[in-house]
């Protein structure tokens, strides 16, 4: 999907629930970007993800020491 948009990659910054990457298109780092498999989480995983959406914490995210 993200390739038909002309993006060719994303900047992950974290993982906000477990097996969910959040980041920014290589580009556009205004437009945040999850991406989730189907079939696994909790009744309130999608809102709290739409609410960190609109509502991003404040400052860089935890450096977790994994970059690659």
């Amino acid at each position: 999907m993200l390739q038909a948009l002309g993006i060719d990659g994303i900047d992950l910054l974290d993982e906000p629930e477990p097996c969910v990457a959040r980041g920014t298109p290589l580009g556009l780092p205004s437009l945040p970007v999850l991406v989730k498999a189907g079939g696994f989480g909790d009744d309130g995983m999608l809102p709290r993800l739409c609410h960190l959406v609109r509502h991003p914490p404040a400052g860089p995210p935890p450096d977790r020491g994994d970059h690659a």
